[in-house]
């Protein structure tokens, strides 16, 4: 009864190909009749079992994709943030040891504060700098 037409023989093959029904009853009789028609359901079984494979692992991999470009975005924006308080560290150490308050610092007050200023060492170690550099 489910080969009278050729919509009837399509529902057949797709209720045994996709949902995994009716095996016995569709495919075994026809490849039992037929022996050579065993490789067109191997082969469409395959190709919809690794079709079905290959999308849900697409799926995995996009979401991975996505969380590790949000994860390489935040690591940016914190490093951001790290360089942005170490620069007012740096800034605010420099300030502190600029005795005549002119803006700028002379090579005996950046020695002199190297030496005196635990801030400003601090800072400077931060950035792999000592009293030689």
């Amino acid at each position: 009864t489910s080969f009278r037409s050729v919509q009837a023989c399509m529902l057949m093959f797709f209720q045994t190909l996709l949902a995994g029904d009716s095996w016995g009853r569709c495919a075994i009789p026809v490849i039992k009749a037929h022996p050579w028609t065993a490789l067109i359901f191997a082969t469409a079984l395959v190709a919809i079992k690794l079709g079905f494979t290959n999308l849900i692992l697409a799926v995995i991999v996009e979401r991975a994709h996505q969380h590790s470009e949000q994860d390489a975005a935040e690591r940016l924006n914190e490093n951001k943030k790290l360089r942005d308080k170490a620069r007012a560290r740096i800034l605010h150490a420099i300030q502190s040891i600029d005795k005549d308050n002119g803006g700028s610092i002379t090579l005996h007050e950046l020695e002199v504060g190297m030496k005196s200023n635990k801030e400003l060492l601090d800072t400077m170690a931060l950035v792999d700098m000592d009293e030689t550099d």
